[in-house]
């Protein structure tokens, strides 16, 4: 159903004018849902193009594609013990807050938010929308979730705290699911190590893997740490810890990377 912004009719699904007053009405995005106006021309929740949205089935994202992103998971520390004593009724308004200040620091920063699972939220940056510099947009929204957090509490007085983690690399971006409910996801070890790093990391913190980590170099001061052994991977993974965004006169040139084999030729 679609509601009339002019004349506040509800319409039935699928129509694009109002059968009361002939307006026009707001069409979902067929890759990410958003309601957009009819002379949108690009989508306002993930930025794809909407020339196509009467024939979703031609859209780029319905067919699988590699994309090169950086994926950002975060979540609440403690939240679990907080529920067990408090209740989920006490916490729900609470997780709510957290959600809408995370999801809008990663779409203020150009990035997708792909889904919340728990008190988590999972957020690509490089799919379906991709930027030259996704990783260093990943870090800042995860800088500034950390801030905005850090201003909340839990009903018992006890200050709120994130951790984080980075991971970039080739991911299959593509609709997935069933027939019933189908979304548009990555799927790839990147996805995996990130879900994995944010698990290891500390109360504030914010772990990167190694490419994600030569990414941001030039823009962010960080803490390399030891190898660590990651579940489901078959050598350790050494990440290092973001300590803090660099000064625009800090920063000089970006490291040259990716370039291993050329460099040992030369």
């Amino acid at each position: 159903m679609a509601d009339c912004a002019n004349c506040r009719t509800a319409n039935a699904a699928g129509r694009r004018f109002c059968a009361a007053c002939g307006a026009a009405l707001p069409q979902p995005c067929p890759a990410c849902g958003f309601a957009n106006a009819e002379s949108d021309r690009f989508c306002g929740g993930c930025g794809r193009p909407l020339g196509l949205l009467a024939q979703p089935d031609a859209a780029p994202q319905a067919q699988p594609e590699m994309r090169s992103a950086t994926v950002l998971f975060v979540d609440l520390v403690g939240y679990t013990r907080q529920t067990a004593a408090a209740g989920a009724e006490a916490l729900h308004d609470l997780l709510g807050h957290f959600f809408r200040l995370a999801d809008a620091a990663v779409e203020r920063w150009g990035g997708h938010v792909d889904k919340h699972i728990g008190d988590a939220v999972m957020a690509v940056f490089g799919a379906p929308v991709a930027h030259e510099n996704d990783p260093e947009r990943a870090l800042r929204a995860a800088v500034e979730i950390l801030a905005a957090v850090g201003r909340l509490s839990f009903p018992d007085g006890t200050p709120l705290a994130v951790h984080a983690a980075l991971a970039t690399g080739l991911l299959l971006a593509a609709k997935t699911g069933s027939d019933r409910h189908a979304t548009y996801t990555v799927t790839g070890a990147a996805a995996n190590l990130a879900a994995r790093l944010h698990d290891l990391a500390g109360p504030g913190e914010i772990w990167l893997d190694p490419r994600a980590a030569d990414a941001v170099a030039a823009m962010a001061e960080l803490e390399p740490l030891p190898p660590q052994a990651v579940a489901g991977l078959a050598l350790p993974v050494a990440p290092s810890r973001f300590r803090a965004l660099r000064h625009r006169g800090q920063q000089g040139e970006p490291p040259l990377v990716g370039r291993a084999g050329e460099l040992t030729r030369l």
